[in-house]
This record gives C-alpha cells, sequence and structure tokens, in this order.
C-alpha cells in the first residue's frame, strides 16, 4: 500500500512539473546544405582515418561487412555514419587513403565536382570517386534522417491530442543574424523574454500586457504634462 501511495505522489509530482520542449526549426534548403557542409567538414576531421581504424579492427570477421548481411537492420552498424563507406573500405586500402588525404589536403577539401581538382578525372588518386559515391550516399540517408525527425515532431507532439504534451517552442534558426527578429523577443514594458513567434504573439495580444501598455501610455502623459508645467 505504501508503494503504491509513494509510485502515485512521484507521479502527481511529475504531472506538475512543467515541461517544454525547443524545437530547432529552419529552411528546408538551409538545413539540407548545413547537413552536407557538416559531413564534409567530418571528412576534413579525420573520418577516413576513423571508419578504417573501425573497419580493420573488427575485419577478420569477414562476414560482418558483406553489404548483404542483415545485420545492418541490428545494433551499432545500423546507425548513420559507417555502413555507407563500405564500399569503400572493402575495396581499397589504408594506401589509398593516405593519397585521397593528401590530395583533399592540396585541393582544401574541395571535391573534383566543385572544380578544385582542375585536372582530368585520370589524374584523380584511386578510390576517390567510389569514396565520393559513398560520401553522398551519407548525405542521402542524413536528410532522410532529418525528415524523418521532422515527422516524428509533428505527430507525436504538434498534432496530438489525446494526452499532455510538453509546450512546444518553434525556434527558426534559419537565418542565425536574425535571432532577436525570429526568435529571442524582450518586451520592455512587461519586462519579460519571449522565446519563439508563437509565444510573442500570445503575450502582446493577452489582456495583461494590454493594461500595461495603456497605463505606460497614461504615465508618460502625465508626465509630460508635469515637466511642461514646471517649464513655464
Amino acid at each position: 500500500m505504501f508503494d503504491y501511495q509513494l509510485s502515485q505522489s512521484v507521479h502527481q509530482r511529475r504531472k506538475t512539473v512543467k515541461k517544454s520542449f525547443p524545437f530547432v526549426k529552419r529552411n528546408k534548403d538551409i538545413l539540407n546544405g548545413r547537413l552536407e557542409k557538416r559531413i564534409d567538414s567530418m571528412l576534413e576531421g579525420g573520418l577516413l582515418r576513423e571508419i578504417r581504424s573501425f573497419y580493420n579492427e573488427h575485419k577478420p570477421n569477414k562476414n560482418l561487412f558483406n553489404a548483404s548481411n542483415n545485420l545492418y537492420t541490428k545494433g551499432v552498424l545500423q546507425t548513420i555514419g559507417f555502413k555507407e563507406f563500405i564500399p569503400y573500405l572493402e575495396q581499397f586500402d589504408a594506401a589509398n587513403d593516405e593519397q585521397i588525404e593528401a590530395y583533399l589536403k592540396t585541393n582544401d577539401y574541395k571535391m573534383p565536382t566543385e572544380g578544385a581538382a582542375g585536372g582530368s578525372e585520370t589524374q584523380l588518386p584511386v578510390g576517390l570517386s567510389t569514396l565520393i559515391t559513398c560520401l553522398n550516399e551519407l548525405k542521402l540517408v542524413t536528410r532522410r534522417y532529418s525528415k524523418k525527425q521532422q515527422k516524428w515532431i509533428n505527430n507525436r507532439l504538434l498534432a496530438c491530442t489525446d494526452r499532455d504534451v510538453p509546450d512546444i517552442y518553434e525556434l527558426d534558426t534559419s537565418d542565425v543574424n536574425q535571432w532577436q527578429t525570429n526568435i529571442s523577443n524582450y518586451c520592455a514594458i512587461c519586462e519579460r523574454q519571449f522565446i519563439g513567434e508563437y509565444q510573442w504573439y500570445l503575450h502582446l495580444n493577452s489582456n495583461k500586457h494590454k493594461k500595461r501598455k495603456e497605463s505606460k501610455k497614461k504615465r508618460e502623459k502625465l508626465e509630460m504634462i508635469l515637466d511642461k508645467d514646471s517649464k513655464q
């Protein structure tokens, strides 16, 4: 009986805790561009060395990295960021990695499709075209995953009507230079900070804000009259 009462008490406390969910949102094209740049920066940060090390460490199990193996649907191997590179890792070795790294460093990690190489296809390091294909696949699945996240938030939180959900604050970060305009709004009248356009809209249309705004106008008008009288 005591355990039941204790669990009920904990449950009630949890229900009374105010929860919020910051939802970082941005334009689809901008998001995709940022995802691709992040993957490019991962390559510059040593992604190739990292996946080669992991591959070599587990390579004795030849069946583990078979592309048709359903192990890619289980455990750590189903995560994004490794399985996409198996075609490259199986065909090329660490010596190819070094040649590709040297080429990329020389060209500031810009791929030949961006016009940075300046040479013909035969001058490119062996395996680079396969690596580029793997990188493009990683970018594709990452974009798909971000789309699934958006769908999950819409279905589980924004469209939910049959259960309590935390307050949702949409933070549009499409243009970080517009943070103060799009995200952070400060009401000098009420001396309060508001996150997100929706919360800002609700506040501006609230009776409390309108009353304080009207009171401020009356006070300022009275101060102007008194100031004018004092100068006469």
